[in-house]
């Protein structure tokens, strides 16, 4: 069944019965590490800086 300890459920139950149902996480949920990863991989093949993002990040900023 492919459970994990850290897998969620649903309980239901009904007349004598138990049903467990679980709980699937949404891509969403991906860590930031999963997500990123190949955000930094294209940076750094792109030969950018962490001043470079830095600017970048300060110039979207003022912008708003």
């Amino acid at each position: 069944m492919g459970i994990k300890k850290s897998d969620q459920f649903m309980v239901f139950g009904e007349a004598g019965t138990v049903i467990l149902k679980k709980i699937e996480t949404p891509a969403i949920k991906k860590t930031f590490d999963e997500i990123a990863k190949p955000l930094q991989q294209a940076a750094k093949q792109a030969g950018l800086s962490r001043e470079d993002v830095k600017k970048a990040i300060k110039d979207v900023r003022n912008a708003a």
